[in-house]
């Protein structure tokens, strides 16, 4: 039995000239698994939204939705929604109270909620993170506390807006399996909208697919991988089904991993090349000796005697779980914070003059986590003038043609607030370099990227690096790490615990690897998987 019919469903926004939807039909079955993807601004979001009566955007509809087994309206708690922004779904100052307060609002008893917020403690591993402060968690932690709230009132229907975006790659197969288990043990029925999808797609029982706001494939995992390898989406397929789609697609696409080493083992025909090692030594421009940082007094440190180098033209992607410290690190060598102990240099010059304010600090630039910080105007194309060198005109000339090469030009008269997450990505990303930094640092900027915004991300920093410029990513996207990083470092508990170019950083790990390795260890990206079997990346 279908719980949710969606038939001819148009959508516009008040001031767009086109619709955000046009004319989507499906229909969902109860307790079934469905991923929901598309290129940044497809319409996912809006689908999403529009699927829960009470968060739908303002503008025009047409068609229908209708539900079964809901009540009419649906009640807020039968259906659950997690956002792409962590920062506006938590609404209290504690975990236990951000658990407890759907149960609260549904008239539980006091022993139903204290119930009801232990199980959903336990189901997602927030034990540790009961007593602690919403606002002190990492930016991994808040989504995952985002996820437990919602569940907490037992729904019937879940839409998910990009949950594990800013999650490290365990704790995003943990949140799966958990939903996985939700979904068989409750029957809840889940759309889940993803732009690294890839661990999930084949656990799905259909994906949907939007292109600029049609439905353009509603179907098994399989079957939708024949639709896709043909879209810019093709590049976050499952690392057997791009590998499928290098061979120039023999026969049915590979429905798991194993299926997908088979397929690898029969066309190899070579071992992979050494890797050289870097032989030129390049200059230090920003350093870190011994750093130490706490947020509280007597708190465990969030960097604990941490040592680092960054050199001029490299890449630098650092790894690690949520909540080791990685968004602090970027903060101190950004000069946002003072370290408690140690200095942090840029080309020699200890920083000592820390702004809290300013996102662009002696030379060096931070996109943060959330990319809407760096907005203060009422339409993109005010924030990119501000940034902008030279007079009003000059300014402007050179906002609007770099945001043409980012293909952002039509967002520059929204409001930031209005944009997508992917949107917001590009954007301040493009004020960032506006403003030419000598280094910049990056806090999970592939977050709500599709495949073609990863592409321009790894071609602006190939370009920066060549130039002599220096960048520092902190991510939990293995894959981008692995295809465009120089060298990769892993972060634990505020320590530095490796750091080594990607092959042999890689080759040592055992979660923290891409897809490709587990075909071929020490494969880094699918092309290394092709060029083994000599066959070229398309």
């Amino acid at each position: 039995m279908a719980i949710v019919t969606v038939k001819a469903l148009s959508f516009s926004y008040p001031t767009a000239n086109t619709d955000a939807l046009t004319d989507v039909s499906f229909a969902l079955d109860e307790g079934s698994l469905n991923l929901l993807v598309g290129a940044t601004g497809s319409g996912k979001s809006t689908l999403l939204r529009l699927l829960k009566p009470e968060l739908a955007p303002y503008g025009k509809r047409r068609g229908e939705i209708n539900y079964a087994g809901l009540s009419d309206p649906p009640a807020p708690g039968e259906i659950g929604f997690v956002g792409q922004d962590p920062n506006t779904g938590i609404v209290t100052d504690r975990v236990y109270a951000e658990l407890a307060f759907a149960p609260e609002l549904m008239g539980l008893s006091k022993n139903e909620v204290r119930l009801r917020v232990g199980e959903t403690a336990s189901y997602f591993g927030l034990g540790d993170l009961f007593e602690r402060d919403t606002e002190s968690l990492s930016g991994g932690e808040k989504q995952l506390l985002t996820l437990a709230a919602a569940a907490a009132a037992d729904p019937k229907f879940m839409l998910l807006d990009e949950p594990t975006a800013m999650l490290d790659p365990i704790a995003a197969d943990r949140f799966f399996e958990t939903l996985e288990r939700i979904r068989r043990d409750f029957g809840v029925t889940v759309l889940l909208a993803e732009h690294r999808f890839a661990p999930v797609y084949a656990r799905a029982d259909r994906v949907l697919a939007l292109d600029g706001g049609r439905l353009i494939a509603t179907a098994d995992p399989i079957a939708a991988a024949k639709t896709l390898k043909g879209t810019v989406l093709a590049g976050a397929l499952p690392v057997e089904a791009r590998l499928w789609k290098g061979f120039g697609c023999p026969g049915d696409c590979p429905k798991d991993l194993a299926a997908g080493k088979k397929l690898f083992d029969e066309r190899r025909v070579r071992d992979l090349p050494e890797e050289s090692p870097e032989t030129e030594e390049k200059e230090t421009v920003l350093s870190a000796k011994d750093l130490t940082f706490c947020y509280q007094k007597n708190a465990p440190p969030a960097i604990d005697d941490l040592t680092l180098d960054v050199k001029a033209g490299e890449h630098l992607c650092v790894l690690g779980e949520n909540g080791a410290g990685k968004t602090t690190l970027l903060l101190l060598l950004a000069g946002l914070r003072p370290p408690l102990s140690g200095k942090v240099r840029f080309r020699g010059r200890a920083l000592k003059d820390y702004r809290r304010g300013s996102l662009y600090v002696n030379g060096v630039a931070l996109l943060p986590q959330d990319p809407g910080a760096l907005f203060l105007k009422s339409t993109v194309l005010e924030d990119l003038v501000d940034a902008a060198p030279g007079k009003r005109d000059e300014a402007e000339k050179a906002a609007r043609e770099l945001a043409e090469e980012y293909g952002i030009a039509k967002l520059l008269g929204a409001n930031p607030l209005d944009l997508s997450g992917g949107e917001k990505q590009l954007c301040g990303l493009v004020k960032l370099l506006l403003r030419a930094p000598e280094v910049l640092l990056l806090d999970e900027p592939t977050k709500g990227l599709d495949p073609a915004g990863k592409r321009l991300l790894r071609e602006t920093v190939a370009r920066l690096t060549a130039e002599g410029k220096a960048v520092v990513t902190v991510t939990h996207d293995v894959e981008f790490a692995a295809g465009a990083a120089q060298r990769c470092a892993f972060l634990f508990r505020g320590q530095l615990l490796a750091l080594d170019a990607p092959r042999a950083f890689f080759a040592k790990n055992r979660f923290y690897t891409p897809a490709a390795s587990r075909l071929l260890p020490g494969a880094l990206t699918v092309g290394d998987l092709l060029a083994v079997c000599g066959e070229a990346d398309v």
